[in-house]
């Protein structure tokens, strides 16, 4: 388990530099090493998807006949798939993203609640909502964002809030997605979590498109690019100016 974890740690280091391929090659890597590898052929996935699928409604039915194991090797393996489906997220690799995120929330719901729980929740609820099943993705919000509160965590609660966010702008409910995202920003910016801050102000900026707001969302933007670029992090760099070019252009259409 320790080159597994080593591996894992590698992968997330890639992640936070923006660096995906990188990212996704040590991770699988870690999976290999803890016996969990992530399933290579379309239709093995989607017969590892059904069972992890089954067993994820079983913990919800039947929750009494799961117990905490305090499985160290399960554990790590969700911490490693939590972040391949981030990854898969950001590719539109839509079948393994679903894998990931429900074996994340099997394996991390092994040991007591955590922050590792706290995300693959949020997953949840983000996957959800992508099938769309509007009412799962909110049972799967709530209960992120009670967990995460309920561990004191603000880093976890920071992450349920964000995707709680990208869930809500899916909807178009931007009220409340904005009051998310307010409060996700402020932790994140508290702690010094510059990519976490990052992602919230450009869901922040998308949000103020959405209102009408178009120059306070091109100032967003610029801000995100701007502290993206400090960092040397391609990812929200792209995301500033993609943002900024759309943010003008509506802003030219409407004053045209």
């Amino acid at each position: 388990i320790t080159l597994a974890t080593w591996e894992r740690k590698l992968g997330d280091a890639w992640y936070g530099l923006g660096q995906l391929p990188a990212s996704a090659e040590h991770l699988e890597s870690a999976l290999e090493h803890l016996g969990r590898a992530r399933p290579r052929n379309v239709a093995w996935l989607l017969v590892c998807l059904l069972w992890q699928v089954l067993v994820q409604a079983a913990r919800r039915f039947f929750p009494a006949r799961f117990h905490a194991r305090g499985d160290s090797a399960l554990f790590e393996a969700a911490r490693a798939y939590q972040r391949l489906g981030e990854i898969a997220y950001f590719q539109s690799d839509t079948n393994f993203l679903a894998y990931a995120t429900v074996a994340s929330a099997n394996f991390a719901e092994t040991a007591p609640p955590s922050f590792e729980l706290v995300r693959a929740l949020s997953t949840m609820s983000v996957t959800a909502a992508v099938v769309p099943l509007h009412w799962l993705a909110r049972y799967y919000s709530r209960t992120a964002t009670d967990t995460a509160r309920a561990l004191g965590d603000p880093g976890a609660l920071a992450y349920a809030l964000t995707l709680k966010a990208l869930n809500l702008y899916g909807l178009g409910q931007v009220q409340t997605a904005r009051e998310a995202l307010v409060e996700a920003a402020d932790i994140a910016k508290r702690r010094g979590d510059l990519r976490r801050y990052e992602e919230t102000q450009s869901l922040l900026a998308h949000v103020q498109l959405l209102e009408g707001q178009f120059e306070r969302a091109l100032a967003t933007f610029a801000g995100v690019h701007a502290l993206a670029k400090k960092q040397d992090d391609a990812q929200p760099q792209i995301w500033g100016l993609v943002g900024q070019f759309v943010s003008a252009l509506t802003l030219g259409k409407h004053a045209g």
